[in-house]
């Protein structure tokens, strides 16, 4: 969608849809509103743009919560600015990374630094043993399969006698 005299000044979306690419550009302050409950998934690219002074506006159809969502896959691309965001929560990427939400309603997973707490895509790294306690589990193994050597090599001499 791109303001053109032949748009609404806003538009709704309902049900649940899956996108190739998603493009809403306003220079107007346009408002998106997405039913409450829905999931729009887009697999390709997800534009949303407004301008400086007049952000493109994204809301539930319940604002005072995060209550739809906008899912853009992991390998999909985004190209977001100038937005006033209320109501949604994103799966999938984690929306306008670095950038403010030009409004003060309630978003998951929207601007911001994403973190390893929230989910936000960043790599929580493997906890490692050292090499102190590496050297010491392979002493450990080595004294344990030479125990077991000397118990079968017993064994088999005792065998050995009985015969």
């Amino acid at each position: 969608m791109i303001d053109d005299a032949a748009c609404a000044v806003a538009s709704a979306i309902s049900g649940d849809t899956t996108f190739g690419n998603f493009s809403v550009t306003s220079t107007t302050g346009k408002l998106v509103s997405f039913a409450a409950g829905s999931v729009q998934t887009v697999q390709g690219t997800l534009t949303l743009a407004g301008t400086a002074g007049t952000p493109l506006r994204l809301e539930s159809t319940t604002p005072g919560t995060p209550s739809a969502d906008i899912h853009l896959v992991a390998s999909g691309a985004q190209a977001l600015s100038e937005l006033a965001v209320r109501g949604l929560s994103a799966t999938g990427q984690w929306l306008a990374p670095g950038q403010t939400n030009q409004d003060v309603g309630p978003v998951s997973r929207w601007f911001g630094t994403p973190t390893p707490d929230d989910g936000g895509g960043a790599i929580t790294p493997v906890p490692t043993a050292s090499q102190w306690t590496l050297l010491a589990l392979a002493l450990a193994l080595g004294a344990l399969g030479a125990r077991q050597r000397r118990t079968r090599h017993r064994n088999n001499f005792q065998e050995g006698n009985r015969s």
